[in-house]
């Protein structure tokens, strides 16, 4: 790569000076914006929090009683070979 000319290196150096100027100064915010954006969104808090639950998957019962079976039988076979080792 060709090394940078005295110009190249005079913009890399105004660039470098803008960002920093750029970001010491303080963005302007207009308070009238910020509290429409509050205003939203506290109606938007209120709609959303009535107290409903949110919907069950339809699978989920079914999984529940799926696994709710195979621990029974799992619990089963485990106590029956328990009881035969006691038996011998």
């Amino acid at each position: 790569m060709p090394k940078k000319t005295r110009k190249e290196k005079i913009i890399a150096q105004y660039r470098k000076q803008l960002q920093m100027i750029k970001s010491q100064t303080p963005a302007v915010i207009n308070i009238t914006d910020v509290k429409s954006d509050i205003k939203e969104i506290s109606t938007k808090t209120e709609n959303t929090n009535s107290g409903i639950l949110p919907k069950v998957s339809p699978y989920f019962y079914g999984d529940l009683k799926k696994s709710i079976l195979l621990i029974m039988f799992i619990l089963i076979i485990e106590t029956g070979l328990f009881f035969s080792q006691l038996i011998k």
